[in-house]
């Protein structure tokens, strides 16, 4: 079965023809299946899936319509290491964290079979020009391994140290997060590019995240910030390198009333500069927080976009890995790894 996405606002026709009734208007980003096609070659017959888990087949002209790539994640497993670019310098302590660390590691986590390493690529003591020779060193050590990276471009909470160094201009809220509308700075936008340009034909970038549990604030800006950071991101990176998000669910920034949510993720998750959409598990999450987590996995699974579990938190060594794979998740990315477990396997410990 081929699958097809939207380029740009399209009608569902009744038939193969434009004159025919819309039986519905779909936005860019929407994905479709493919039952047939006409004659000329020129319309395709279509089924889209929505959300509630219905169907609604019909027509559209193959000129607005994208193929995609058959099966372009495969399930992995992955690890965080948040300061994975960032050993040996003055943002770490070099007793704890020796360059020879980054070795190491990835020599345990390949014995252990995980081939992805989530990583932030910004630091807050260090200009984007200082930061790329660390990235680099980073991405080259892993495509040594021939392992991949999640690259995290930022992080939300300008109190932690993975964040752009323009953070520091930002309006902070109450929480010390920043607040939505100050995210479409150009400065900040351009320092993202700039990493990016830096790696956008290196074999070890896998996926580029945006950035790292975006906070409460500006629904408008929050969706504004990222339909243009991540077009920017997307004409610089490689085609191969994929472009997703890094929230634990998309509630996490939008606060529309119940009834809304599904709709205000699909309108997020649509945006076909997304290719792909992370969430974060953890057993202790609330109940509200849970919820938000499965409404997002629909909305995602109505789109047709794969999503992933980019920081998994796991008590007591439970189960979520398998449960992961059931709900078709193409990886899953625990939250930390311990060299001292290396012989009993990776340590998966609270986010």
């Amino acid at each position: 079965m081929e699958r097809y996405r939207l380029i740009t606002t399209l009608d569902l026709r009744a038939n193969p023809s434009a004159a025919s009734p819309s039986l519905g208007e779909f936005p860019a980003g929407t994905v479709v299946e493919e039952i047939g096609i006409n004659g000329a070659g020129s319309w395709l017959q279509v089924r889209i899936r929505e959300s509630d888990g219905s169907a609604q087949e019909g027509w559209m002209s193959l000129k607005y319509l994208t193929k995609l790539p058959n099966a372009p994640f495969k399930w992995q497993l992955g690890i965080n290491l948040r300061e994975f670019a960032y050993y040996e310098t003055d943002a770490n302590d070099p007793n704890f964290t020796p360059e020879r660390l980054r070795s190491e590691q990835l020599t345990a986590c390949r014995d252990n079979g995980i081939r992805l390493v989530r990583f932030f690529a910004s630091h807050r003591d260090f200009e984007v020009e200082t930061s790329i020779p660390l990235i680099r060193q980073a991405l080259d050590t892993l495509n040594d391994f021939k392992m991949q990276a999640i690259v995290c471009l930022d992080a939300s909470l300008n109190g932690a140290d993975p964040v752009t160094p323009d953070s520091d201009y930002f309006q902070l809220d109450a929480d010390g997060h920043w607040v939505s509308t100050s995210w479409r700075q150009q400065a900040h936008i351009a320092n993202l590019c700039q990493i990016v340009s830096a790696f956008s034909d290196h074999p070890a970038v896998y996926m580029w995240e945006l950035g790292n549990e975006s906070q409460p604030g500006d629904d408008f800006a929050f969706y504004e910030f990222v339909k243009e950071a991540s077009e920017a991101v997307r004409q610089i990176a490689a085609p191969k390198q994929f472009m997703a998000l890094g929230l634990t669910a998309s509630k996490q920034v939008f606060n529309p009333p119940p009834e809304r949510d599904r709709f205000a993720a699909l309108r997020l998750y649509q945006l076909p500069s997304i290719d792909a959409i992370g969430i974060h598990y953890n057993p202790n999450n609330d109940n509200d927080l849970k919820s938000a987590i499965k409404t997002d996995c629909e909305a995602i699974n109505a789109l047709g976009k794969p999503f992933y579990v980019s920081e998994l938190g796991a008590s007591n060594g439970g189960h979520a890995i398998d449960n992961s794979r059931q709900t078709d998740a193409p990886g899953v990315l625990l939250w930390q790894h311990d060299n001292s477990l290396v012989n009993v396997g990776v340590l998966c410990s609270g986010i």
